[in-house]
């Protein structure tokens, strides 16, 4: 077994990798259009195994978070169920990331095989996700704030900041949440799944309190449209809002003729959970979260 870091001229047989398993993997970042953007640089570390034939039967790939000192896999897989393959590709990615402490990694609840794999590697399981989606079955949203209230669609490079400020108070005590910074949030409307005009802020009189950003993936004719995120001020919580927001966004999905929505939501979160399916949303799947932490590992 051989494994070597990603170089951009193994990047088409690294990116075909991807896509031969990924149906196999959480795919969250293995789409075409993930693939698409996908650039061989600090952020993105990937390396690949070879067998003793010379065919690629490994890989590992990071989308690293520097400033919060954390990394998410965007594969980590082999054709062979080895505990050593995956420590081989274990100990080089973290040979690349010597920045990186906590790294995390997705999967369904059936990989069972795998989350074995993963525990005797030193992960362990931090949380569970519920994957809910929504139809929409023809019938008129209403949008209903109290008194003082209002929406406002965000305007870029004017809004960034109240948007991070926003987005992290509202999620700072959140498991498995990091604070988004300036810079990612200005970066958000290149993102392919971006939505014109698809953020919209809370107002309470001319402050904006919290946030609803509906994305755009791809799914059949018209696309799917996701939920990410609602947030809303701590000091604004149970007013009833999140549901508003919440409606808001629906709507402006139903106004654009995107009826399927999808969202995620911690299983410990069970308020928001309630909420959604009493809104339309069905759990689909859970979505486990294993955290490797560097620091405890050594």
């Amino acid at each position: 077994m051989k494994i070597i870091k990603v170089t951009e001229e193994l990047v088409p047989a690294f990116k075909s990798f991807c896509i031969k398993h990924r149906d196999q993997v959480d795919d969250s970042y293995l789409t075409d259009e993930d693939l698409e953007e996908f650039v061989l640089d600090g952020n993105n570390p990937s390396v690949i195994g070879y067998d003793q034939e010379g065919y690629i039967i490994a890989a590992a790939s990071l989308i690293v978070d520097e400033p919060n000192r954390k990394a998410r896999f965007r594969i980590l897989q082999s054709e062979e169920d080895d505990i050593a393959i995956y420590q081989l590709l274990l100990k080089a990615i973290l040979e690349y990331t010597p920045e990186i402490d906590i790294f995390t990694i997705y999967g369904d609840e059936p990989r069972k095989e795998f989350f074995e794999m993963l525990t005797k590697l030193g992960f362990e399981l931090e949380r569970y996700i519920y994957v809910m989606d929504r139809d929409d079955n023809g019938s008129e949203l209403s949008v209903e704030l109290p008194e003082g209230f209002s929406l406002e669609t965000m305007t870029f490079n004017h809004d960034e900041e109240e948007y991070m400020k926003i987005r992290n108070a509202a999620f700072s005590a959140l498991v498995g949440s990091s604070p988004m910074s300036l810079e990612q949030v200005k970066d958000m409307k290149n993102w392919f799944e971006h939505w014109e005009n698809g953020i919209q802020f809370l107002k309470h009189e001319e402050r904006k309190v919290g946030l609803i950003r509906m994305s755009l993936h791809p799914d059949g004719d018209d696309g799917i449209a996701a939920v990410e995120p609602i947030a809303i001020l701590p000091e604004y919580h149970r007013k009833g809002l999140g549901r508003q927001l919440l409606r808001a966004g629906l709507k402006f999905a139903q106004q654009n003729g995107v009826k399927k929505c999808t969202l995620c939501v911690n299983a410990t979160n069970e308020k928001a959970a309630d909420l959604y399916k009493r809104e339309g949303f069905n759990p689909v799947k859970i979505v486990l979260c294993w955290r490797l932490d560097k620091n405890s590992k050594e």
